[in-house]
């Protein structure tokens, strides 16, 4: 647990280490119709809080008019089972990719209509979608937050959200956050270590290929990478998968996403 200062306000943080699913797209154009049918999955949505002593959410301070802006990157990237480095773009977009959905007032929707989206000269980085394509990856995901004292823009362009330029820099770096990530497994998972079992709803890793669909996998490659995936979680969660499936798995309870639970936020 640690805390840095925004403005006068003392603001307190506590990580511990975050998991997601690989990143997929699965469109394609159907060559005889040439409708595209599929989509990209998932996508995880990034909502950055700050909150001072007494709770209160410090959404307009954080907001204010080139007041701040977040920048988010990897860094000690490297494929998990081997520990071996791996060697990333300059963007980090092999890897992680973020898209800014940031509003006017950060609390509403611009998607839902109650509010706008902001000036794209004006970034915060507060609000958006994070997408890892990388499996068996793992990396430090870092965000630093500054104070924009000298402004944002270099040349009339905007930052990139992984590199703050040379006037960013020149302002105050309020604080620094870094968290584990681990990318542990495709999507699949959650299918094939589920059963239609409401008495024994989690699958053994040895019978994923039972989840398996008529004609879904034909190359047979998705089953080893879920079983992959399982394997991974136990070492990286410390647990056995009878204790832990239940939450990577279809079956699991979440409640419905809404405005409330940050679902559609942006």
């Amino acid at each position: 647990e640690s805390t840095a200062k925004i403005g006068n306000a003392s603001v307190t943080y506590t990580l511990d280490k975050l998991l997601a699913l690989r990143w997929s797209d699965t469109r394609r154009e159907n060559p005889f119709t040439g409708e595209i049918s599929g989509s990209d999955y998932p996508q995880y949505g990034i909502l950055f809080e700050c909150y001072n002593s007494k709770g209160e959410l410090l959404d307009k301070q954080l907001s204010a008019k080139g007041a701040y802006q977040l920048f988010i990157y990897p860094s000690d990237v490297k494929d998990y089972d081997s520990q071996s480095a791996i060697t990333t773009k300059s963007d980090f977009s092999d890897v992680f990719e973020y898209t800014n959905l940031d509003t006017e007032d950060f609390t509403k929707s611009a998607h839902h209509g109650q509010t706008k989206f902001r000036d794209e000269k004006d970034p915060v980085n507060l609000k958006g979608y994070a997408i890892f394509p990388k499996l068996g990856s793992q990396m430090t995901l870092n965000f630093d937050l500054y104070a924009t004292t000298k402004g944002k823009l270099e040349g009339g362009n905007v930052s990139p959200v992984y590199a703050p330029n040379a006037t960013v820099k020149a302002g105050n770096r309020l604080l620094h956050l870094s968290i584990p990530l681990y990318i542990y497994g495709p999507y699949s998972i959650k299918q094939y270590a589920s059963t239609n079992d409401i008495k024994k709803p989690l699958r053994p890793i040895e019978d994923f290929a039972a989840g398996v669909v008529e004609d879904e996998d034909p190359e047979g490659k998705e089953v080893p990478l879920a079983k992959a995936a399982a394997y991974r979680l136990e070492k990286i969660l410390g647990k056995a998968w009878a204790n832990i499936g239940p939450d990577f798995t279809d079956n699991a309870v979440a409640p419905r996403a809404n405005e409330k639970t940050g679902g559609m936020f942006y």
